[in-house]
């Protein structure tokens, strides 16, 4: 019996993860057009925590998705293990993404490129804090609106 719930349980973390980069992509690739019409169109800059909303709403979205298919709430250390997962896939993604950006670079302005890259310089270990910090950031915010989006999904499964 045991094994047929962990079965069950690692199958719905697998889709439960693909719904979450799924969504985290699309949320993504959506805000930086968005933004980039909005900035061309009436110079409105994209805010700083636009990253942290986006990660917020694709873990919203795979939580509801996922409440739907359950009955109970899993223990806090399947849901820990999962927000983790997702923080952790939301980085690779992001690089991901940074990868594709940096690419583009060869066809921007040199000077563009040059003021972009001079964000980086400084102190490492203060950025490898700060990094840090951010890093638990997206964990606490990912297993609250996990959490979140489970019941959310459960209440529109039972309704």
């Amino acid at each position: 019996m045991w094994e047929l719930d962990w079965e069950i349980i690692m199958s719905l973390t697998s889709k439960t993860l693909l719904n979450f980069a799924t969504y985290y992509v699309a949320a993504v690739i959506g805000v930086i057009i968005l933004f980039a019409i909005l900035e061309s169109v009436a110079q409105i800059e994209a805010p700083s925590s636009i990253g942290l909303i986006t990660f917020m709403a694709a873990v919203m979205g795979a939580g509801t998705k996922l409440g739907e298919q359950l009955s109970e709430i899993p223990s806090s250390g399947i849901l820990w293990g999962l927000a983790f997962k997702m923080t952790l896939l939301s980085i690779f993604i992001s690089l991901a993404l940074a990868g594709v950006f940096l690419a583009f670079l060869q066809y921007a302005d040199p000077a563009q490129v040059k003021e972009i890259f001079g964000l980086f310089r400084g102190d490492f270990g203060f950025v490898g804090m700060i990094m840090l910090a951010l890093l638990l950031v997206y964990l606490l915010m990912a297993r609250l609106f996990l959490r979140m989006g489970i019941k959310a999904g459960m209440k529109k499964r039972a309704a």
